[in-house]
């Protein structure tokens, strides 16, 4: 789904069965005098949920449209959300919390990485962000720093969320450990905004790198980006 200023756009759905499971604690740090939000956890496997459904959407926006896109993941049965960047377009984490609840409700599971557009204002994001994983009881399926390099191995699928082309450093070596560091999840993903011209449809620039692409592939992970509209519809 794509949910680019309001349209339910180009709309994909995984219905996927997997499992596993984390137990960590949060941790904080700084970077020139900014708070950094760490998540420590440990991988172990669990159970997967039959027949599960999880959302994927980028460069969402605020008003009646992207709410209707919410409302039809929440009718769809959606157990989770991948948002790969872009919230807003606002830089008001207040206006985009308040979207989300209004539809989802303030606990649901909704896992973020960072867009060029939520720089502005990431640290109201990521510390509402925080919030909600807590509420969600999600710091404990998460490692590494929030929607920049972080990983998450929630209901079975091993995330990795990535700041590439927009934030932080070591994107490829967080990448490679993070896949590693769970050799048997059946499902990898790589969740980032940002794109390479080649792999999208529009007139974006080489962002990333093709390296973060190859690490994902030779470890057999799906790539979910965002940024590029022109798929979108």
């Amino acid at each position: 789904i794509n949910a680019e200023y309001g349209g339910p756009k180009m709309n994909y759905n995984l219905i996927l069965s997997f499992a596993l499971l984390f137990s960590s604690a949060l941790a904080f740090g700084t970077n020139c005098g900014k708070p950094i939000y760490t998540f420590n956890g440990t991988l172990t496997p669990q159970a997967v949920p039959q027949n599960l459904k999880v959302a994927f959407f980028g460069d969402q926006g605020l008003g009646s449209n992207p709410k209707s896109v919410l409302e039809m993941i929440k009718a769809w049965g959606a157990e989770f959300i991948v948002h790969s960047g872009d919230f807003d377009y606002t830089s008001s984490p207040s206006s985009w919390f308040s979207l989300i609840d209004s539809v989802l409700g303030p606990s649901y599971p909704y896992f973020a990485s960072i867009g060029n557009h939520d720089v502005t204002a990431w640290d109201g994001y990521y510390t509402r962000l925080v919030s909600r994983y807590s509420a969600m009881g999600a710091a404990q399926y998460c490692v590494g720093e929030l929607g920049v390099n972080m990983v998450c191995n929630y209901k079975g699928l091993l995330i990795v969320y990535s700041g590439i082309g927009t934030k932080g450093n070591n994107h490829v070596q967080f990448i490679d450990s993070s896949f590693k560091s769970d050799p048997s999840a059946v499902w990898k993903i790589c969740s980032w905004h940002k794109n390479q011209r080649l792999y999208q449809t529009g007139d974006k620039s080489d962002e990333t790198g093709y390296a973060v692409y190859d690490k994902c592939r030779e470890h057999g992970a799906v790539i979910a980006t965002a940024h590029e509209h022109s798929y979108s519809r």
